[in-house]
């Protein structure tokens, strides 16, 4: 992991600016971006070497205080902190168990499923959609089977959904931010759970596909996916927008519920409750259709 602290210390520096830092520069014209090695050494209490090294993967076991300094230099949030600490760990972190797509769901996820009335899915690690309300299915992708998330090997992917999907690109009103939203969550992952199965393939496989995803990934930012409102337009409900809001299990922690609401009041909460209206009717229907086929089943 120490390759991606250096890249992730490379980027944080070409990001923080002089000014930021309290360097005045009095005009000069700098050769890089953002701060010099030399600089960060400084403010940051350390040789300049040993940052190079840092840089370069090849000093180990970069101490709390270090990193410490290192944060307060690169001004990162806590969530950006913890993600260099893990990258600086000295060897992955060994998984509780095996991860493969036919994994199972946490067993306290289909009641919070039915409790919710509001959008809610299911993800794990890798993106893959475990499970998903009516609603969530018809708000971000009703054009895939809803049954979908019940057979491993059909299971829909978020990320790859959001990132290449030309049904959800037009979905979101701002696509390019909800790429960048991606990328930085699966960074968070990646340095979460390294070893997680399937989670580097994908990667690769949206940098490869995708030219935006793979310049939001190469810019080391990290956070879970999707804590500002973003806005729909949804081809039934119309524009809305919706807040997301994120909930590890508590028994499963590489699960992660996904729920997604509206302000009390507003155009997008009257949009989502015209979606939520047309999606009870369609299971209404398909209900009376099945109790038709079994009382002709009944007189056959």
């Amino acid at each position: 992991m120490h390759v991606e602290l250096g890249a992730f210390l490379k980027a944080r520096r070409s990001r923080t600016q002089p000014a930021a830092v309290g360097i005045s520069t009095y005009g000069e014209r700098r050769r890089v971006p953002g701060l010099r090695r030399d600089e960060v050494a400084a403010l940051a209490g350390l040789s300049e070497s040993y940052y190079r090294d840092l840089e370069q993967g090849a000093a180990l076991n970069a101490s709390p205080q270090v990193l410490d300094a290192l944060a307060r230099v690169f001004q990162l949030t806590p969530q950006e902190h913890e993600h260099m600490r893990l990258l600086a760990e000295p060897a992955p972190r060994p998984m509780s168990r095996s991860r493969t797509r036919d994994q199972e769901m946490a067993p306290e996820a289909q009641g919070l499923i039915e409790m919710i009335s509001g959008p809610v899915l299911v993800i794990d690690v890798a993106a893959d959609i475990l499970a998903w309300n009516p609603l969530a299915h018809a708000l971000f992708a009703g054009h895939l089977d809803v049954h979908a998330p019940e057979h491993p090997q059909e299971r829909p992917n978020l990320a790859r959904l959001i990132v290449l999907d030309p049904v959800s690109r037009s979905l979101f009103a701002d696509w390019e931010a909800k790429v960048r939203d991606v990328a930085a969550h699966l960074r968070l992952s990646a340095g979460t759970w390294p070893e997680y199965p399937r989670l580097v393939p994908l990667i690769g496989e949206l940098s490869i596909r995708s030219e935006e995803f793979a310049t939001a990934w190469a810019g080391h930012e990290v956070s879970t996916c999707g804590l500002e409102p973003f806005c729909l337009n949804h081809p039934v409900a119309g524009a809305l927008t919706v807040e997301q809001h994120t909930m590890v299990s508590p028994s499963v922690p590489d699960q992660t519920y996904m729920m997604f609401s509206t302000h009390k009041g507003s155009t997008s909460e009257a949009a989502l409750a015209k979606l939520a209206t047309l999606v009870d009717e369609g299971q209404a229907t398909a209900a009376r259709a099945a109790v038709k086929g079994l009382i002709d089943e009944g007189k056959a």
